[in-house]
């Protein structure tokens, strides 16, 4: 009884809501909300045996793959909407589809202008691309509607898009994909043209510059060295040696910048109903490619760096140089660099604790252990190690001959050299602002510095920029709660339409 009552409350307020035959967005019945049902015809357009039968196809849908479909038939809208914007309107008030997937499909069918339209949420556009649906509804609804025959039409597009969506119907997504539009083939032809440009121009470039042999790549001192007054030679890190990637191995280059770019024409040519536009095949062919290209410069960046390293910590000045974009190559590929770059950073400091040639005779020389450090350096050094302004390490040869060498530490960026002790232990420790800036001048202030170590301090000025007015922001509210017992997804207007 009381359910007979709800349901006749809801019909009596839409009805209210429906002025002259006129439909407006939160007057449709939502039928999910009243009985669990997917086919909502307030206007009585379909047969009951059509719409028990478009139930179930849709309700068979949403168990086997989550996507809430529904299919909404009006005589009419009201004159202030069009059916796109009535549709993106209705579909997000019902909320189709799961709210976290935004995997909803609604059909829309506008009768009294012979309209209909497919709207679809972000989930579902890879399966059901706009290509696909626009196809989809000119070969089921477009012809039998015509004949009058709406539920036969609904029903064999329905049984379709569960195909695709349930059996994975390859068949049937090819039948009507846009492989078949006219300007497929050309876009396939021309990136396979493209590439074989490419390729002839790289060949020919490459023939003409065989007589041009590259050098072989030499090994050479990346420290300044100095022998101090008590006999310990200190090195100075100095520029890193100049790292090519390709060198003189054209082939690798050939084959890695030009001959590997045809993943690019080659997923563009590729389909299934998965990978069903080709356009958007031709990105993710070109982000494979970018992808393995990383790869191969990195592998040819570091086996590069290493030939020209006589020693461990010379070869991390010179990885540490040449791998200064890696960060471009991890923001583009996190998944593919990002744990990459955690490996090589606690690799590469292990390269430090290698043993190097002795400057002041032919011996090697081994790294000493921490705990002797304050017997060869300064306090002022000892304060930059526990700052973490320097990461001085210390080595000796089988003669007892120490060497010194000032690697860059992890925090050097946030001090600077004190000019009172001569020491990298300057760090900020106060700011002030002297004037304030305002919209038409600039302001200025000073920032104070001390020196972990001896104590001095130093008072630098900076510049205030001229504040620049904010744009009024504009926010929009949502109006009413949403109606019916969807799942909270949204469209952003994704899909196709016609008229029969």
């Amino acid at each position: 009884m009381k359910n007979s009552l709800l349901i006749l409350i809801i019909v009596m307020l839409c009805a209210t809501g429906n002025v002259m035959g006129q439909w407006e967005p939160q007057t449709v019945i939502n039928q999910r909300a009243i009985s669990n049902q997917f086919v909502s015809d307030a206007d009585g357009n379909l047969d009951p045996a059509d719409v028990m039968q478009l139930n179930r196809i849709l309700q068979e849908t949403e168990q086997a793959t989550g996507v809430q479909f529904a299919i909404v038939i009006v005589n009419e809208i009201s004159e202030k909407w069009d059916i796109m914007s009535f549709g993106v309107e209705l579909f997000n008030h019902w909320g189709l589809g799961q709210r976290e997937k935004n995997n909803g499909l609604m059909l829309l069918i506008v009768m009294n202008t012979r309209e209909w339209r497919f709207f679809s949420g972000y989930g579902v556009e890879g399966q059901l691309p706009d290509a696909l649906l626009i196809r989809l509804g000119n070969n089921h609804i477009v012809p039998a509607f015509r004949d009058n025959q709406y539920g036969k039409g609904l029903t064999e597009v329905s049984e379709k898009i569960r195909k695709i969506l349930i059996d994975r119907d390859k068949e049937a997504a090819v039948a009507y994909h846009m492989k078949y539009e006219p300007w497929w083939d050309t876009f396939q032809l021309t990136l396979w043209l493209v590439w074989l440009a490419i390729m002839g121009i790289a060949l020919y470039s490459d023939q003409r510059k065989k007589k041009k042999q590259p050098k072989a790549p030499e090994t050479k001192s990346v420290f300044k060295t100095e022998l101090n007054a008590a006999g310990v030679m200190v090195l100075a890190p100095d520029k890193p040696a100049k790292t090519v990637v390709w060198g003189h191995d054209r082939l690798t280059r050939f084959v890695s910048l030009y001959f590997m770019a045809g993943i690019v024409p080659g997923m563009a040519s590729y389909y299934d109903e998965v990978f069903s536009n080709p356009v958007g095949n031709a990105f993710i062919g070109m982000y494979i490619y970018l992808l393995l290209l990383s790869v191969i410069v990195q592998y040819k960046i570091n086996k590069n760096a290493n030939q020209v390293s006589a020693d461990g910590p010379s070869r991390f000045l010179n990885l540490s140089g040449a791998n200064n974009a890696m960060i471009l190559r991890i923001l583009l590929f996190p998944m593919a660099f990002l744990p990459y770059y955690f490996l090589y950073k606690k690799r590469l400091n292990r390269l430090k604790d290698q043993a190097i040639d002795c400057g002041q005779c032919s011996l090697k020389a081994r790294p000493l252990q921490r705990e002797v450090y304050p017997e060869y350096l300064s306090p002022a050094e000892l304060v930059e190690i526990k700052e973490k302004s320097r990461d001085t390490r210390l080595y000796q040869c089988d003669e007892g001959h120490i060497t010194k060498i000032l690697f860059e530490g992890k925090l050097a960026p946030a001090f600077r050299m004190c000019q009172k002790c001569k020491t990298l232990t300057m760090v900020k420790t106060g700011e002030e602002t002297l004037v304030s800036a305002t919209y038409t001048s600039q302001g200025n202030g000073r920032r104070e510095f001390t020196c972990r170590h001896c104590g001095a301090k130093m008072l630098v000025p900076f510049v205030i920029p001229v504040k620049q007015r904010s744009s009024p922001g504009s926010g929009s509210g949502s109006g009413g709660s949403r109606g019916g017992s969807w799942g909270g997804g949204r469209t952003g207007g994704g899909g196709a339409g016609g008229r029969w």
